[in-house]
């Protein structure tokens, strides 16, 4: 399940900026490419832009967003590029967009071979010296790999840090696997007088940035966001790949296959496990949760779909789990579905698998993770063809509720004192209700400043930027969707078929208190006769045995799901359907 964040990038893809006055005929083409953007060219954009590009923008989508941009204002003039930064393979460039009574920058990003990779709008922002930089001395020592923790309040928080340095620009990322954040982009980078060094972390609210000096071959210094200051220690080497001992290995029992299947235009690919023998077998096809999720479902280098699907298929149970539409292999656009999209692929998965011979027609069922908890009683509302469904931490409540308690409970975990997160809450509301209403984007950016302004303080560094990923994310058409939808009427269409939900007792993200009684009670009022609602000790949102629930957790936690879960789940479908008929 998404959780509501003002520090979610948006674009990860960035560059050390160009001394003014050095020609640099890139330049040239970005302002060609805003052109043709503002011109509604879109034979000549698609020209410019690299293959993946050209399947994320195609003449619809730049359709919409043209129409969006261009209705704020009579367009007056592009004002000159410059290049912003520029990184190893990738150059950034602003081009100023300047409407009737508003400005703009338009962001275009070029990958190496000299196409557009990324194009996104945001806050207009004059190139001044800090902006546009001189290109900088190189510092051997600090070029490498390197490992360590950022001091944070409660714990520690591991980095893993990569330095570059090429034709005068320092480049660099840095992974922060508990934080399931990977090839995050370095900017900023300085060598100061004293020998140390300054880099920061891209496109993050509140500018983190970290400020070291070597010595005795350790980098540490101050590390700062927001105005925290904490500490950090990074050292040459690297550490141990994590332990994820369920996550299943070749060869297996039963024969796993490669698959594809259609919903419309959009093709989906999967992995099918069939158990051995000649069936018909029960069925469940997996649905992920929110987000865009491979087949595995993998987070944390956990694959929990992977582990459940070996656990389940070893039992004599088919299933069907498959990449979001437009992830991994599958086609589609990500970006602009909602639950509702996903619905009909999980319905499509259905119809793939009752095309099966091998599987039991009248055996197939749908469980689902978080959103896909979500997804499986509105699919199974809507197609007799759903024989059972699994709610694995799944809403029972509009997701507008489920956020602002999830808001409640995540922060409460980090440390938050309760006035803040009464504060924070309240916020929260106030700028859901407003999103709900379909009020008016002036007044819905005011109430998220404010909210923003209640984590990281009036004026903090980096606080525009952090409005506007709340605003593309709240306005976006999954969220807007997803505040809105109500899933108890849905549940009380479930009259016949046998419903699992289950969730973890420690889940702060669908908090089971919130969300199982719901569940519980629309199913009543269907008056469904074969309905068990568990809440499962000591488990979190991922259904991992947890200390305290907290998202931090998730990596450092070796297993991938209790068995207990596994064997609720397993046990559960075949006392109703059997391992085959």
């Amino acid at each position: 399940m998404r959780k509501l964040s003002i520090l979610l990038p948006i674009l990860l893809i960035l560059c050390l900026p160009m001394m003014a006055g050095e020609t640099d005929p890139m330049a040239e083409k970005a302002k060609a490419f805003g052109q043709s953007f503002i011109d509604g060219n879109h034979a000549a954009m698609d020209e410019m832009m690299a293959p993946e590009m050209q399947e994320a923008m195609t003449e619809a989508v730049t359709a919409d967003i043209r129409k969006q941009m261009l209705g704020e204002g009579a367009f007056k003039s592009l004002g000159e590029p410059w290049l912003e930064e520029v990184s190893e393979g990738y150059r950034r460039y602003r081009v100023p967009l300047h409407l009737d009574g508003v400005s703009y920058d338009m962001r275009i990003v070029f990958a190496s071979e000299g196409l557009v990779a990324g194009f996104f709008r945001t806050t207009h922002t004059e190139p001044t010296k800090d902006k546009v930089a001189k290109k900088q001395k190189e510092a051997p020592d600090y070029l490498g790999h390197w490992e360590g923790d950022i001091v944070i309040p409660g714990g520690k928080l591991g980095v893993l840090v990569d330095l570059k340095y090429s034709d005068g620009y320092w480049s660099g990322s840095i992974d922060i696997p508990m934080q399931g954040a990977k090839g995050l982009v370095l900017n900023g980078f300085e060598i100061l007088e004293d020998g140390g060094i300054k880099f920061s972390i891209a496109d993050v609210p509140g500018n983190p940035t970290f400020n070291g000096t070597l010595a005795d071959g350790t980098l540490k210094g101050s590390f700062v966001q927001a105005g925290a200051e904490m500490s950090f220690e990074l050292k040459r080497g690297e550490a141990p790949p994590a332990k994820r001992p369920q996550t299943p290995k070749a060869p297996y029992p039963y024969l796993e296959e490669e698959v594809t299947f259609e919903n419309g235009d959009v093709t989906l690919a999967g992995t099918l496990t069939v158990p051995e023998g000649d069936g018909p077998f029960p069925a469940v096809a997996l649905v992920s949760g929110s987000g865009p999720q491979d087949r595995n479902e993998e987070i944390f280098e956990h694959k929990p779909f992977m582990v459940l699907a070996d656990h389940l298929t070893r039992a004599g149970i088919a299933v069907l789990r498959y990449d979001d539409r437009g992830t991994g292999e599958s086609s589609g656009m990500f970006g602009t579905a909602t639950s509702e999209s996903f619905m009909t692929d999980a319905l499509a998965a259905i119809r793939f698998l009752s095309e099966d011979g091998r599987i039991h027609k009248k055996k197939i069922g749908i469980a689902g993770h978080s959103e896909g908890g979500l997804i499986a009683p509105m699919a199974a509302a809507r197609s007799k063809d759903v024989a059972f469904i699994v709610i694995m931490a799944g809403p029972g409540v509009p997701g507008k509720e489920i956020l602002v308690r999830q808001v409640g409970l995540l922060t409460k975990a980090a440390g938050v004192d309760d006035d803040t997160i009464t504060s924070i809450q309240s916020g929260q509301q106030k700028a859901l209700d407003l999103v709900t209403a379909d009020a008016d984007m002036d007044t819905i950016r005011a109430q998220i400043k404010k909210l923003v302004e209640t984590q990281m303080g009036e004026g903090a560094d980096g606080l525009e930027q952090a409005v506007d990923k709340s605003m593309a994310e709240l306005t976006s058409p999954w969220f807007r969707y997803f505040l809105g939808y109500d899933p108890r009427p849905d549940l009380r269409k479930l009259k016949k078929i046998p419903v699992l939900a289950l969730n973890g007792e420690k889940d702060l993200q669908v908090d089971p208190k919130q969300n199982l009684p719901e569940i519980e009670k629309a199913l009543k009022k269907a008056k469904n006769k074969d309905v068990t609602i568990v809440e499962l000790p000591s488990l979190n949102h991922l259904f991992q045995t947890a200390d305290s629930g907290a998202v931090s957790e998730y990596y450092t936690i070796e297993e991938t799901m209790s068995p207990a879960a596994l064997d609720l789940i397993r046990d559960w479908i075949v006392e109703r359907f059997g391992p085959k008929s």
